[in-house]
């Protein structure tokens, strides 16, 4: 009897100790015991930022384990009308494609590639893998056909658009303006109620404003075999704004070749 007693209890005591190594090991669903096995992110709140049009852009990315859940654009300098579709569209794109493949607004590109470079800074933080959302493009959308007739069509609604549909409305045409951005106006828009021309005298006199100096620095970082039979123009320009970053940077700069690559990039 007292055989069996201590055989059971030694039996007991084994099954007591399996049941506590059991217990301590990780799930097979979090082998870690931390992330899942399968997470895509380290969920959480990642902030981060990248150069916009006029000065840096900020947004915080909230990530769950398996996806982008919600962009936030915390503080921007960039020209309202202008930048507002890129600052809408881009976020929700990312959000609801997952994709860093989305092709950027018309008319406010550079606001749009900020967005993009600084959510992709929020993956690499968050852990993600950046080359495989850059390789999920974006899904296209169909536009819808409309068809319309008029007497004059006008393909742009810049200053010149905008005054020559007012003209040929004012001779009895009618008239159909057809504009790419979200807004009328182009360089007008955001001359600052000034002309849109090249004087470096005058730009020398005023302050440099916060931001200018990085739209130079990323002029310098641009590749002059993507601006065709502008690149000589190109070559100008970045010799120009290493002098000037050499020198006083203190009061703007201003040149014809800047004039020229700022038409040339934004239209």
């Amino acid at each position: 009897m007292k055989l069996f007693i201590k055989g059971l209890a030694f039996i007991l005591s084994i099954v007591m100790v399996a049941s506590a190594m059991t217990g301590c090991k990780p799930s097979s669903g979090n082998p870690t015991g931390g992330q899942p096995a399968n997470a895509v992110y380290k969920a959480g709140t990642y902030d981060a930022s990248a150069a916009g049009k006029i000065g840096d852009i900020s947004l915080s990315v909230t990530f769950s384990e398996s996806r982008i859940e919600r962009i936030d654009i915390v503080d921007h300098q960039e020209t309202p009308g202008i930048s507002d579709p890129a600052l809408e569209r881009i976020p929700k794109a990312i959000i609801d494609n997952q994709s860093l493949a989305v092709d950027a607004v018309a008319g406010a590109t550079i606001t749009s590639n900020a967005i993009l470079t600084a959510v992709e800074s929020a993956v690499v933080k968050a852990g993600g893998n950046v080359d495989a959302l850059k390789v999920k493009k974006a899904a296209d959308k169909k536009a819808e056909n409309i068809e319309k007739t008029a007497d004059v069509i006008i393909i742009g609604g810049g200053g010149a658009g905008i005054s020559a549909a007012a003209s040929a409305a004012e001779n009895g045409a009618t008239v159909i303006l057809i504009e790419k951005s979200a807004s009328l106006g182009g360089n007008t828009l955001v001359s600052g109620f000034a002309w849109n021309a090249v004087d470096p005298e005058i730009q020398g006199k005023i302050d440099t404003m916060p931001g200018q100096l990085d739209t130079l620095k990323s002029i310098l970082k641009l590749d002059e075999k993507e601006f065709g039979k502008f690149s000589n123009t190109l070559v100008t320009l970045k010799g120009q704004i290493n002098n000037y970053l050499a020198g006083d940077t203190s009061k703007m700069f201003d040149s014809v070749e800047f004039h020229m690559i700022q038409a040339y990039m934004g239209g």
